[in-house]
């Protein structure tokens, strides 16, 4: 598992940084500079979870949720909140973190019932 995370650490390095103004050049090249990052830090967090669940750790389970909604709110930042208007990128930011917040606790109880029940 840790060359696993080593592995998915130096491909993260290699992807170019979501701030950075992406190239149009194709639909291709813009979609990979652009979300390319954002997928693979939820692929990272999904894979820290299942880490978590396959060794029964309920660090790393709440970790790989806490990353997560890391990725969800930096894909609304960079890619979202700048094509709406300023009060309706706010009210879309008060439902992300409501509704969001409410699903990811409401599935990392859920993961972490299954952590204890493994390890019972």
């Amino acid at each position: 598992m840790n060359v696993v995370a080593a592995a998915w650490i130096f491909v993260l390095s290699l992807l170019p940084a979501p701030w950075r103004h992406a190239s149009t050049d194709s639909a291709g090249v813009f979609i990979l500079q652009s979300l390319g990052p954002l997928f693979w830090e939820v692929l990272g967090a999904i894979g820290l979870i299942a880490w978590g669940l396959k060794e029964g750790s309920k660090g790393r389970v709440n970790l790989g949720m806490a990353g997560f909604a890391l990725a969800v709110i930096s894909f609304y930042f960079s890619e979202l909140m700048d094509k709406l208007g300023r009060s309706t990128s706010l009210i879309g930011l008060g439902v992300l973190l409501l509704v969001g917040g409410w699903i990811l606790e409401r599935t990392r109880r859920r993961l972490i019932q299954r952590v204890q029940g493994a390890t019972a």
